[in-house]
């Protein structure tokens, strides 16, 4: 019994270490391409997945993990029971609504790959952005070693009881100081800044819950004015955050998807809170508060001025869209998302364009002025020690 549970344990393991390894969203996009490409022809899921497993098994083998994946998805379409589940599990959520929207999609496909282009267009945009970061990143972080070897190893090598009282000596050990003593404080603050691109901006809602359970901290520690206010705190924190860049491409990004996704289901004949559902489901936490928000006011036919998008969607993009939200029928609406999402992408390129050159020019001339100052710092204590010889 034990023998059979590790078995299990290390299988699952082992699917969970190839499927990261593996099937990575290029092969997520090309999976969905491939899977197109025999829905066109307008056969059952089944079928359509039965041939894609048939030809990635012919090409890399039968034990490949994505056959696996296929072999899934076929069991879970076959009896209707989890599908939804694995989609989510193996799948990047935009990729997953493609699925969604193939399933709905009669005929043309086209729309299924407008969505794989998108997230194409994405995958290029922050390739772009680290790319373009990195050279003016390693400037700056060699400038901050420099004067941090300098202030703390070269500096007290120098012969003499006294180091001169110069600007660039006193920069120097002032860096060295302050690095030897706040590290844990720097820690701290990359850690945090690690965790909201990994995990704390999909997860972290503006009204201050956090995951899928939508915890606030006055589940953990009861209900008081410190709980209520570190809540309104952290939804102040949030909203705040999303305005800033380069945490405000999140926000952005899904923007962008939410319009183009829900314009695509729309010209599906999918219905309006349907449509958002099946975002929703597919959707990390913070997109579940929109989603959530927009259900609740087509629900209740409230006037889409007062909630669709709403802290979403920014005010640039707010006023091409508001233009849609009255005298339009479902089709110009649906037409009207697919045109504003791709506004919007031209909008983001351009603007991370601006804040790339800003922070290229500005890590660039730290960096060099940094390692300025510290040749400058050991050329100043080698000339005091002459001048005391």
């Amino acid at each position: 019994m034990i023998s059979n549970n590790l078995k299990s344990k290390f299988k699952d393991a082992l699917f969970h270490w190839k499927l990261k390894a593996d099937f990575k969203k290029p092969q997520q996009i090309d999976f969905i391409k491939q899977l197109n490409s025999y829905l066109v022809s307008d056969i059952g899921m089944v079928e359509a997945l039965t041939s894609t497993r048939e030809q990635y098994a012919a090409t890399y083998g039968k034990k490949h993990v994505i056959v696996q994946i296929t072999d899934n998805l076929i069991k879970a379409s076959s009896t209707g029971l989890g599908f939804n589940k694995l989609m989510a599990k193996y799948f990047d959520p935009i990729i997953a609504v493609g699925f969604e929207l193939a399933k709905q999609v009669s005929g043309d496909k086209s729309a299924v790959l407008n969505i794989v282009d998108l997230v194409e267009q994405e995958a290029m945009l922050k390739r772009n952005l680290v790319t373009s970061l990195a050279m003016p990143g390693f400037v700056l972080c060699l400038g901050i070693g420099a004067q941090y070897v300098v202030g703390g190893y070269i500096l007290p090598m120098v012969p003499g009881k006294t180091l001169p009282d110069t600007p660039e000596v006193n920069f120097s050990l002032s860096v060295y100081s302050t690095l030897s003593s706040y590290w844990p404080v720097a820690l701290i603050f990359f850690c945090f800044v690690f965790w909201m691109f990994a995990q704390g901006q999909a997860n972290w809602m503006p009204n201050g819950s956090f995951g899928k359970n939508a915890k606030r901290i006055e589940d953990y520690i009861g209900v008081n004015s410190i709980s209520l206010h570190i809540t309104k705190w952290l939804s102040n924190f949030r909203k705040r955050l999303d305005t800033v860049w380069p945490f405000s491409i999140y926000r952005e990004f899904w923007s962008i998807r939410l319009l183009r996704l829900l314009g695509y289901l729309k010209l599906a004949d999918v219905e309006d809170i349907e449509a958002l559902k099946v975002i929703g489901n597919f959707s990390p936490p913070y997109i579940q508060y929109f989603t959530k928000q927009m259900i609740r006011g087509t629900g209740i036919g409230s006037e889409k001025k007062d909630y669709f998008g709403k802290e979403l969607v920014s005010d640039a993009q707010m006023i091409r869209l508001r233009r849609y939200f009255e005298n339009v029928d479902n089709e110009t609406f649906a037409r009207g998302l697919v045109e504003v999402s791709k506004n919007a992408e031209i909008d983001l390129k351009l603007q991370n364009g601006k804040y790339i050159t800003k922070f290229q020019m500005t890590g660039f001339f730290l960096g060099i002025i940094l390692v300025f100052l510290g040749l400058g710092g050991v050329l100043d204590a080698l000339a005091g020690y002459q001048n005391n010889l």
